[in-house]
């Protein structure tokens, strides 16, 4: 059955991608199962149709009698024709309803003529990432985690990731100054981006030094120096339009193509700046595993995750295993050098097993500086009679810490996550009471409250389902929408709004 629910915008970049692969043959049945799921919206639906009609050559049959306001020979992407049963019954319905829904009249394409009007509306957009942030605006606090809107970005260090309700996304590094100005518009005064724009977003355009770039459905990078040298623009996938100024005439660039501005209309082709780009927010969770050995030394790559000087956060979390994790201590180093430590010891394991498992590290002003920054800690096994082998998994996270102070009034709320195939609920509220769901039912209705010590959430619950030992549990709030369980083997809740 069709469902008509607003697919989210990251249901629309999965599409684009689990498409690409069905029609290059390397789809998986999982992805399959997956791509199957997602058609199931109308908005995805069509979506697919569209992108599958472009890459077997209606582009080409809408295209073919255009003029084109550029020296030159067009050049085309060649159609790829490795498609699935499914895809090739959805390109016959689509060519159908092409030639019966437009008119012989109008099958020639329009030469670009201009950026399109910015669509009239009010911009959604959020704060879906970042990491290093040095904030320029004193009340830009309220971006972590919250909606951005039409207000202007503005930071000197750091990757912020950009998420518009259409879909678009954009990752910027700073120093940069980004505004939203629409649904499918915005400015960027300086700074570097990367956007990765869905078909469902196309037309997407980008104000920058004078010029607008429109997004056809692609993949892009873009360098506007604060400095006031030359802007550059390159495409990683899809298709771009550039207009300099007030001119009507569009430069079209594709996959692969990197110029650099000049004077007024003028441009040099220039190489792929790949490498100067941030294109993922990096992840600050990382995995550790301790198999058949008492003792060991962990080594984390961490030089993407320290941007700044400042204060980091290192949390051990045990997921899986029969043996819990003893923590002797962390180091941190850049280039081999030793710039701080926190040496006390820690365990992480079962609830009944965790204490100390949180670790903080210093960078000063005078220690910061980009280089290989690695993260060591000397661990082993918890003594274990039983077993002659230690074997245990989890995560470690690191992290910058907030300057801000966590209060008791930001863990009030619903907090969802997943646990082995489960979905579970906390209603935290603020009369101090918990109640807690699961698959929808109620688990626990009361005899259970919470409180705050040193910025760490402390839920007591009883003993429940011949499960739950009963006692606290700790949590931890990474951002305004995300809660960290501390000794419990459970994936981040999400706060629900």
């Amino acid at each position: 059955m069709v469902n008509s629910d607003p697919p989210s915008p990251r249901d629309l970049l999965e599409l684009e991608k689990l498409g690409a692969k069905l029609r290059t043959g390397v789809a998986t049945r999982v992805e399959l199962g997956r791509l199957e799921e997602l058609l199931m919206h109308d908005e995805c639906l069509e979506a697919y149709v569209r992108s599958v009609g472009l890459d077997v050559g209606l582009n080409q049959i809408l295209h073919d009698s255009s003029e084109v306001g550029l020296a030159g020979p067009i050049r085309t992407r060649p159609c790829n024709w490795v498609l699935s049963l499914g895809a090739a019954v959805t390109l016959i319905m689509l060519f159908g309803l092409v030639f019966l829904w437009i008119p012989l009249s109008d099958k020639k394409a329009i030469t670009s003529v201009g950026p399109p009007s910015p669509l009239d509306g009010e911009s959604r957009v959020s704060v879906t990432g970042m990491t290093g942030v040095d904030w320029v605006e004193s009340d830009s606090w309220q971006f972590e985690g919250g909606n951005v809107d039409g207000r202007r970005v503005v930071f000197d260090r750091g990757v912020v990731e950009l998420t518009f309700d259409r879909g678009a996304v954009l990752l910027l590094e700073g120093p940069a100054s980004f505004q939203a100005t629409g649904p499918l518009s915005a400015r960027l005064d300086y700074g570097r981006c990367f956007a990765e724009v869905p078909v469902g977003a196309k037309d997407f355009q980008i104000e920058y030094a004078g010029r607008t770039l429109v997004d056809r459905g692609a993949e892009f990078v873009l360098d506007v120096p604060r400095n006031g040298f030359p802007p550059e623009v390159a495409v990683l996938r899809g298709e771009v339009s550039v207009f300099s100024g007030k001119s009507r005439k569009g430069l079209h660039l594709w996959a692969n193509d990197a110029i650099r501005h000049g004077e007024g209309t003028q441009v040099l082709t220039i190489p792929f700046p790949k490498h100067r780009f941030v294109r993922e927010i990096p992840s600050g969770e990382l995995a550790w595993s301790l198999s058949g050995k008492r003792q060991s030394e962990f080594r984390f790559n961490v030089s993407d995750l320290i941007r700044k000087e400042g204060s980091y956060r290192v949390v051990f979390k045990w997921m899986h295993g029969h043996d819990a994790l003893v923590i002797e201590g962390v180091s941190l180093y850049r280039n081999g050098i030793l710039v701080g430590e926190d040496l006390h010891r820690g365990v992480t394991g079962r609830v009944d097993l965790v204490q100390d498992n949180i670790y903080h590290l210093s960078v000063s002003q005078e220690q910061f500086a980009f280089g290989s920054w690695e993260l060591r800690a000397n661990v082993q096994g918890l003594e274990n009679p039983n077993r002659l082998a230690n074997s245990s998994e989890g995560i470690l996270y690191f992290e910058e810490v907030s300057e801000h102070p966590v209060r008791r009034e930001d863990f009030i709320g619903t907090w969802a996550y997943q646990h082995d195939g489960e979905e579970w609920k906390r209603e935290i509220r603020a009369d101090g009471s918990v109640i807690l769901y699961r698959e929808g039912r109620l688990e626990i209705t009361g005899d259970s409250f919470w409180k705050v010590e040193n910025g760490i959430l402390l839920i007591w619950f009883p003993r429940f389902s011949g499960e739950h030992p009963g006692g606290y549990e700790e949590h931890l709030l990474r951002d305004p929408d995300t809660l960290l369980f501390l000794d419990q083997p459970f994936r981040n809740a999400r706060k629900i709004k």
